[in-house]
């Protein structure tokens, strides 16, 4: 009894570091529940130095360092652009030299705080797939109860007044603190370390695709970039296998993608119908030629022209640079190239890069070797949207992921 008692209060004491990492809550000002599970990384790292070592023991150091210095030499353009900035236009958004620091905690530290923490990657999957079943409750009950729709809305959101009047109607949905494309990308990294898991054979089939249909269900609601990403993935989990068990896989993915359409629809019905079909046409509005050019329209409504000033950049995201040139953009690439010029946003991406690949994935099986190029390759076309590396969950879980993978074949003695 006493050995379940501490067994417990371990998973709900790593449920609550993890779900407030994932989901950033605010608690006290500028203090919120992602620095609160941050700090605790840090303690349980600095207690568990050995197993910190052992783990950076294994990595390849150089190209962990490159991307290091890369990101300080980012930080360093930012410093000295913004010092040119002699006032802030509030209707301008900046980059701030902080954010670097976000970056080193969220991605790198408590990567290593991840892979620490949990023996491999099954044990931390149960404490994932546990976050995101909570969420997919409140967003299912979100979806049918238009008072608890608001009281989660009311409670949890930050960012855009015109969110407000979506979720009013039903037309758009949140979960604790996860809403928008940001959210949805969030939720995509679920489908990605099951997807992984599923791979390595840590998990069942049906295990796999129940979890999925409910995980890309979910995500049907919140936001359709994340949704394109599990498709993906999930795509790549059925082509992936033997060729004797790839109409099986096909089989039980057409049935999965079935029962995520009959789940949403029926959900949407119980919601007024208008709104309901407001929904439905949103979230099909990913695959048409008319949404993909909508998604255009707020990438490039208005670019900043090639000038001086975006050699070394401005720190201006959006808005108005200090020699008075507009833009407006939604655009990862192009926020970056404005504000840490050509020349720092090169380094940028170049640093993520380098931490993607400071673990031998070489030494990987195939099928997970290509899945890896895969992830990769996905967060950086997903950057075109927004800027997701400054997001930071998706590019935690590739670190994961590959963290993972290398401590196992460190304990196979594959490596």
């Amino acid at each position: 009894m006493f050995h379940f008692l501490i067994s417990f209060i371990y998973y709900i004491f790593n449920v609550l570091v993890l779900f407030g990492f994932l989901f950033e809550i605010p608690i006290s000002g500028s203090f919120t529940s992602r620095r609160a599970s941050c700090l605790v990384a840090v303690i349980v790292l600095v207690l568990n130095r050995r197993k910190l070592y052992a783990l950076m023991h294994n990595l390849i150091i150089k190209r962990l360092q490159k991307a290091i210095c890369l990101l300080l030499i980012c930080l360093f353009l930012v410093l000295i652009s913004s010092s040119f900035v002699y006032f802030q236009d509030n209707n301008s958004s900046y980059l701030q030299p902080w954010y670097f620091v976000n970056l080193f905690l969220y991605v790198i530290v408590f990567s290593f705080f991840t892979v620490t923490r949990f023996k491999d990657a099954k044990e931390f999957l149960l404490i994932y797939v546990t976050c995101f079943l909570i969420q997919t409750a409140v967003v299912y009950y979100a979806v049918i109860n238009t008072a608890f729709r608001l009281l989660i809305f009311n409670l949890f959101y930050s960012g855009d007044d015109r969110f407000e009047r979506y979720v009013e109607n039903g037309t758009r949905i949140m979960g604790i603190a996860l809403h928008s494309s940001t959210g949805s990308i969030i939720c995509s990294t679920s489908i990605v370390l099951l997807t992984y898991c599923y791979l390595k054979k840590h998990i069942q089939s049906i295990l796999y695709f129940t979890l999925s249909i409910l995980f890309v269900s979910m995500t049907m609601f919140i936001g359709r970039t994340g949704l394109l990403v599990e498709i993906l993935c999930f795509v790549y989990a059925v082509i992936s296998g033997k060729n004797k068990n790839r109409a099986i896989k096909l089989f039980f993915a057409s049935f999965a993608v079935l029962i995520s359409i009959y789940i949403v629809l029926n959900l949407i019905s119980v919601t007024d119908s208008g709104g309901g079909n407001y929904l439905m046409e949103w979230i099909c509005s990913a695959f048409t030629s008319k949404g993909h050019q909508d998604t255009m329209d707020a990438i490039v409504r208005k670019l900043p022209p090639l000038s001086y000033e975006f050699i070394f950049g401005t720190s201006v995201m959006n808005g108005r640079t200090p020699d008075g040139i507009r833009f407006d953009t939604d655009s990862g690439y192009i926020m970056m190239y404005a504000s840490l010029g050509i020349i720092g946003s090169l380094f940028y991406y170049l640093a993520h890069y380098n931490l993607y690949l400071i673990t031998n994935v070489k030494k990987s099986a195939k099928v997970i070797y290509h899945f890896f190029w895969l992830i990769i390759l996905i967060s950086f076309v997903i950057e075109y949207k927004e800027p997701f590396m400054f997001k930071y969950i998706f590019s935690y879980i590739i670190m994961v992921v590959t963290l993972f993978e290398d401590k196992e074949l460190l304990m196979t003695g594959l490596k």
